[in-house]
């Protein structure tokens, strides 16, 4: 089962030189706004590749993610710091389109289940 406490998107327009950073979540009552989370969510939890990996040990954003889980942070303001921080870094790469970041706090408890290519409806019953 995928769980989606929080998500919030936020907007890079490289073509522009601009960043849309949203200012609350995303409203998860509204069930296309759901579908549309848990569908790009279930796709990248789905992957083997995504599934493994490890903090460095004087990683700054692990420290952060620790006191984000420990109620020391606040999700919006995480997620600002955190896409501001990915804008850096895509700045410097070549060839770079208007592409958004998806930030979110949710819990997948299913070993399988519903691909990428799931229908609302196949979402919304996962």
């Amino acid at each position: 089962m995928l769980k989606v406490d929080r998500a919030i998107l936020h907007v890079f327009d490289f073509e522009s030189g601009s960043t849309y950073l949203s200012e609350r979540p995303l409203d998860l009552t509204v069930r296309a706004t759901r579908s549309y989370v848990q569908r790009h969510l279930r796709k990248i939890s789905s992957n083997a590749e995504s599934r493994h990996g490890e903090f460095a040990p004087d990683s700054g954003f692990a420290g952060e993610l620790q006191r984000y889980l420990a109620g020391e942070r606040e999700f919006v303001e995480f997620s600002v710091e955190i896409a501001r921080w990915f804008w850096e870094e895509l700045r410097r790469t070549e060839d770079l389109e208007q592409c958004d970041l998806l930030v979110a706090d949710f819990c997948d408890t299913d070993a399988g289940g519903v691909d990428g290519a799931s229908t609302d409806a196949e979402v919304d019953a996962a």
